[in-house]
This record gives C-alpha cells, structure tokens and sequence, in this order.
C-alpha cells in the first residue's frame, strides 16, 4: 500500500501542469441537477470573487444577473475586458451597450462566421467555460452545462486565446450598428429580444422608462415613477429606453 501510494504521489506530481485534476474541476448543469450548483449563481459567485480581472469571450449576453455582477465588480475596480460575437453589435436593447455605458471595455470579434466562445478567465486562475452562454435562455429554457477549471497553467492559455481575438476585434463604440444588416440566424437559439419584457417604469422628469435589472429601475424616485403596460407604451408617451439597461 506503501508503494501504491508513493506511486500515486509521483504520478499527480508528473501530470502536465496543462491537466487539471478532479479537485481542480466544479461541474453545474441547466436544469440543476438535485443538490447540484446553479450555473447563474455559480458564475456570479465566480466574478465576486474576483480581485484582479475578468477577460470574456461570449457569443451572447443578455442575462441581467450576470451583467450587473459584472458591472459591480468594475465598480471596484477590476479589469473588466468583454469580447462579444458580431451579432451584439445592433441598436437598442442590448446588454453589450449597458456593459459599455458602464464604463467596461467591449470589443467585437467580427473575424469569423461566429465567435462562439463561452468563457470567462477570472484573476488568471478560474476559467469559466461549457455550452453555457450568459443569457436569460441558458438560464431558464434551455439544457445546458457550465465548467469551472480552478488551474492557473489553463487559465493562462485561455488567457493566451483571449488576447489573440481582442488584436483583431474593435471597440463596439466603433461597429454599433454597421454589421447589424449583416447579422446572420442565432445559432444557439438563444434570446435576443429587441423591447424588453415585464414591468415598466418611467421617469416624468427625464422622460427615461426602465425595466428590472436596469440600474436606473430602483432609484427613480416615487413621486417620478409612473408605469407603462409596455415599452411600446412608454414611446409612444415620448418616453426613451435607459441607455444603462442590460
């Protein structure tokens, strides 16, 4: 037993440091799995944590939980770098100009037919990956599967992955809108609304409406809120969209 042991010590110190070992590894999945993790709070979880940077590589992004976590952590001043599929560069909704509004650094990869990554490097340690994208449909429809790697030598080539597509993406201040005639299907058949859903509120004084996970959405003040059955509605009022809503 003695031998088997020191065997087994040799072979976990021989391993490549590009291997990462089961204790290295968290799993969720969409439908949680009974006493499984939930893959929203487990990324959430994963970007509180973060001291340092959070680099991502998304297909889509409309999942409010996730961007807010994501503004919040800019807040405190993490690096906070996104680069993002053609198909996020439109007009109106859009959690790529929330990101943007909120001072976080959005590239968009137009280099190929699609930038399908799922990925979140955190701190250069944790990469966040699987068929899971940050979207309200990976959340609540679809199946799906989230990988957390807690290995360093794996983040740094993700990381290595990462800055190879920020050389050739662009800022998306500078294609918002150019490639949206160009947008092809979603390959996913994940959620890309163009008017929100769910409860309005505007603003009488600014003439801003807002929906929840908008920042703007508490903080209006009572005597100024006034409620609209839709966005449609809060338009035709002459009321805008926030510019900070995901």
């Amino acid at each position: 037993m003695k031998r088997l042991a020191i065997v087994g010590v040799i072979f976990v110190l021989a391993l490549p440091p590009y291997w990462a070992r089961a204790d290295e590894i968290q799993v969720c999945f969409s439908p949680p799995l009974p006493q499984g993790c939930d893959p929203t709070q487990t990324v959430i979880q994963a970007i509180n944590s973060a001291q340092h940077q959070i680099l991502v590589q998304a297909f889509s992004f409309t999942s409010a939980p996730i961007a807010k976590a994501i503004v919040d952590a800019r807040k405190r001043g993490v690096d906070v770098r996104i680069i993002l599929d053609k198909s996020n560069a439109k007009r109106g909704y859009s959690a790529a100009t929330f990101l943007e509004h909120a001072d976080v650094r959005v590239l968009i990869d137009a280099q190929h037919a699609i930038a399908h990554n799922k990925v979140m490097i955190i701190d250069g340690r944790t990469v966040i990956t699987g068929s899971f994208n940050f979207t309200r449909a990976a959340e609540q429809y679809n199946a799906e599967n989230l990988v957390l790697v807690h290995n360093p030598a794996i983040a740094e080539q993700y990381v290595q992955n990462w800055s190879t597509h920020a050389a050739h993406a662009q800022p998306l201040s500078e294609v918002s809108g150019r490639l949206h005639s160009a947008l092809g299907d979603d390959a996913d058949g994940d959620d890309r609304p163009t008017r929100p859903s769910g409860p309005i509120v505007g603003n009488r004084r600014s003439l801003v409406y807002a929906w929840p996970g908008c920042a703007s959405y508490d903080t209006m003040a009572p005597q100024n809120r006034v409620v609209f059955p839709s966005a449609q509605a809060a338009e035709a009022a002459g009321f805008r969209q926030a510019g900070n809503c995901p």
